[in-house]
């Protein structure tokens, strides 16, 4: 085949082979008409496509242009004062972004058996008695293994430890535990060396677990039907701990252990699954999550649930959805340390996909620092999310505290597109409830057609759309005139701001359509922290301030912060317990160290007091309270928490009611004492003086010439 189609053959073909195969006349010039007519269609499409640009365009771009053409529009100190804005807003981020990750500090286990009384045995040093765990301390320290047996109760350590001192052992026997002391080297070598530590703390933990299979003195039995005799079950799994380990570990199984004085108890698997029991186990011996250990799922691959389940994200054998069911079990039992590990891998799992359904779990009784996390991502994410179907899986409630929150990375016409988006599906959903499908098993036939503008259609998309769109600030969307938001105002969906609030600056009496950008209200939540905006704006001011002058505006702003530093009196705050029937005197004495000690914290890393707005010191005060109140796990309607200044101003003023604050201002005339406006001012009242000075000299030299 190769051969009788190769070029080498045709090559070796007679003459007259040739000149038969020779086009004729005719043929020879309707291929050259052919190639004529495709060359010139070529050399026409090559001129209309040149036209056309096959670049990927960037929507963030695009999005970013818009911003950049209005700040180029002003004057520089404009943008200063916007770029001081939106740092502020950095810095709040940076609070969000802390109190979303805070949750209650817990203990390793090293720490809970250090503080716990479940001990069997003693080290008596020196006339010291000294408690600690006996087949923990056996498996750490060989020496002891060999000087006791099973049935000692006392172990005399002082003969081979002559030359360490009591404190120091003390300090010894905090390190066996956690493997933390404040002992020299020198020293820990030594008393290591004698007592035969060999192994690490990890290593040892193990080893405890590895054998108490075969030396635990307390038995677990898990048990389809726990009503009937322990002595006679059938096809129960039992598992062997030690009493003095599960009693430390759990309050429940302390509870357990110390009243029924057996060494056994009987647990239904519906509270202890046996696939989960080698993941609960491993843990109370090593502090670690293993999800690895669990059984792998009894359904079967070709199964229809199965299928469902994959294709839903649900698949039974997914770290996911295992830590899910694992994070129920550990607070159960009190595993508290569990439940974290088990939060960290739901986090770790979080994506587009996932990320509205772990929120719904977390909120229905799953995990508030899940919800906490998840809300986070969908902030972080917004922008993505709004153009997949996942928006319209999200609550009414939801949906409203994404909107209202001031670091959603979205543009706001993005966010009102998105919202306008939900409600239209919302619409949607209550019209096939109450319409019945034409045609069985298809299709909705509302969906088929879609939704026909009416009044009555309108009107109940704006009582939808009612509670969210309040939380849409159409004062910053760009471009001021997109089709979109008049659509919006068309059908009634935003309510239009009073024009004279937002052109009219009052320090200056000036008209200026962007005034809202860079100097809102002091109370105002003003504009939201877009990443990408922040980014242009800093890098437009750097550009701005090379080319004009070598002050350039980083400098200014360094400059002010710096100055001002140095007069900076500590922001103050009054802690006031709420509700005292329910916080005892000694949490909210703990809880109000915790949160001065915080607020001067933050304080000394972004100087509060100088922050632009009351807006910025409210909000940063109230981060701080939720944070703090995270990590102690206090209720957050116990506590409240008010600035002093303006306590002693305008009495009792909480910055935890929704009430719009009226605060006290040591300049009133001024909506934001805004250092370039202040030089501003300052010049135009020299400027005038000066020329009052040059009337007050003409009219002296005129009665002169007069007289």
């Amino acid at each position: 085949m190769g051969g009788h189609s190769s070029s080498l053959r045709f090559k070796s073909r007679s003459t007259n082979d040739v000149d038969r195969i020779r086009p004729s006349a005719e043929q020879r010039s309707a291929t050259k008409k052919k190639k004529n007519k495709l060359s010139s269609l070529a050399a026409a499409s090559s001129r209309h496509f040149a036209k056309i640009s096959f670049k990927r365009k960037s929507g963030d771009r695009d999005k970013i242009r818009t911003f950049r053409d209005l700040i180029t529009k002003w004057p520089l100190e404009d943008a200063e004062s916007l770029f001081r804005e939106m740092d502020t807003m950095r810095q709040l981020f940076e609070l969000y972004s802390e109190a979303t990750n805070a949750r209650p500090a817990v203990p390793s286990i090293g720490q809970q058996l250090l503080k716990s009384t479940t001990q069997t045995v003693e080290f008596v040093f020196k006339g010291e008695r000294l408690p600690v765990h006996r087949r923990f301390a056996r498996i750490r320290c060989k020496l002891i293994t060999e000087m006791s047996s099973e049935s000692t109760s006392v172990i005399e350590l002082t003969s081979p430890l002559e030359s360490i001192t009591v404190e120091e052992f003390r300090d010894f026997i905090n390190y066996l535990y956690t493997e933390r002391c404040d002992l020299s080297n020198e020293t820990l070598s030594q008393i290591k060396t004698i007592l035969k530590i060999t192994n690490p703390l990890c290593i040892d933990l193990e080893t405890f677990e590895m054998t108490a299979d075969e030396e635990g003195d307390f038995i677990i039995q898990l048990s389809s039907r726990p009503d009937v005799d322990p002595n006679h079950s059938i096809n129960d799994h039992e598992i062997r701990l030690d009493s003095e380990l599960i009693a430390t570990r759990s309050e429940l199984f302390a509870s357990l252990v110390k009243r029924r004085h057996v060494d056994r108890v009987v647990l239904d698997e519906n509270l202890l699954p046996r696939s989960m029991a080698p993941v609960i186990v491993h843990y109370l011996y090593t502090d670690q999550l293993d999800l690895s250990r669990i059984s792998p799922s009894m359904i079967s691959v070709s199964s229809l649930s199965e299928a469902r389940a994959i294709v839903s994200g649900r698949n039974p054998d997914s770290p996911l959805h295992q830590a899910s069911q694992l994070v129920h079990i550990a607070k159960f039992f009190g595993l508290t340390k569990l439940v974290h590990l088990c939060e960290d891998v739901i986090v770790d799992s979080l994506s587009i996909d996932t990320c509205v359904s772990i929120l719904s779990w977390a909120e229905d009784g799953g995990s508030h620092f899940v919800a906490n996390v998840s809300r986070a991502f969908l902030i972080s994410e917004f922008s993505r999310i709004a153009s997949t179907h996942h928006l319209f899986y999200l609550t009414i409630d939801q949906l409203g505290h994404l909107v209202a929150s001031p670091f959603l990375q979205a543009t706001e016409l993005e966010i009102l597109e998105a919202v306008i988006r939900w409600g239209e599906h919302e619409l949607l959903k209550r019209m096939e409830k109450r319409e019945p499908n034409i045609v069985a098993d298809t299709s909705h036939s509302i969906s088929r057609r879609g939704i026909r503008k009416t009044e009555e259609s309108e009107k109940e998309l704006r009582e939808i759309l009612n509670p969210i769109s309040a939380f849409v600030r159409s004062d910053y969307i760009l471009p001021s005139f997109h089709p979109t938001l008049t659509s919006a105002y068309g059908r009634g969906l935003l309510e239009r701001s009073p024009l004279k609030d937002l052109v009219i600056c009052s320090s200056t009496s000036e008209i200026n359509p962007d005034l809202h950008w860079f100097c809102p209200d002091p109370h105002a939540t003003g504009p939201r922290f877009y990443k990408p905006y922040f980014e242009a704006l800093k890098t437009y001011l750097a550009t701005a301030s090379e080319d004009s002058s070598p002050t350039s505006t980083g400098s200014k702003y360094t400059t002010v912060r710096s100055s001002s530093s140095g007069m900076a009196t500590p922001l103050k705050v009054i802690v006031v317990n709420s509700l005292p029937g329910v916080l005892d005197e000694e949490t909210f004495r703990l809880t109000k160290e915790r949160i001065l000690t915080t607020v001067d914290e933050v304080d000394a890393r972004f100087a509060l007091c100088f922050m632009p707005r009351p807006f910025h010191k409210k909000t940063a005060v109230e981060l701080i309270l939720t944070r703090v109140l995270r990590e102690l796990e206090v209720h957050p309607d116990s506590i409240e928490i008010r600035i002093a200044e303006w306590a002693d101003s305008q009495g009792s003023t909480s910055t935890s009611s929704s009430v719009r604050l009226n605060l006290h201002s040591s300049q009133p005339a001024l909506h934001w004492p805004d250092i370039m406006t202040l030089e501003r001012r300052r010049k135009v009242r020299e400027t005038e003086q000066s020329t009052e000075m040059l009337k007050i000299d003409a009219d002296d030299r005129q009665s002169v010439y007069d007289l």
